[in-house]
């Protein structure tokens, strides 16, 4: 996949996939004004190990499809072709914190090093 001129994310607008970081964009641009500029800084984050989970996950899609009980913008038919071939991509550890100024506040850990790191982020 080659990254695309006019993507405002980290998602192509035309096959779906993601890129492995937003600063892949060819020419990265704000939605609301063309004037704000990409800034770039280091960040410490929390993820979810959507790797580890994957046989699990792919076994419970499956079991859903084959009951039914996919809604129909989900699934285009009968053999999950939306959902699937993401899959076989092999799923990538996803960020769950963000540095916003609204949110759910990370609770503390008790580790004051974590702690530290996640101070003032949020979850989504």
């Amino acid at each position: 996949m080659r990254a695309l001129q006019d993507a405002r994310g980290d998602q192509c607008d035309n096959c779906t996939r993601t890129f492995a970081s937003p600063i892949e964009l060819l020419k990265p641009r704000c939605k609301r004004s063309s004037a704000h500029k990409l800034v770039v800084r280091p960040s410490a984050h929390m993820y979810m190990r959507l790797d580890v989970i994957q046989p699990r996950l792919e076994a419970w899609l499956a079991d859903k499809r084959v009951k039914g009980e996919w809604d129909a913008n989900v699934v285009v038919n009968a053999k999950g072709e939306i959902v699937e071939p993401r899959m076989k991509g092999g799923l990538r550890p996803s960020p769950i914190t963000r540095d916003l100024s609204w949110g759910v506040a990370v609770p503390e850990t008790g580790d004051a090093e974590e702690d530290a790191a996640m101070k003032g982020k949020v979850m989504c």
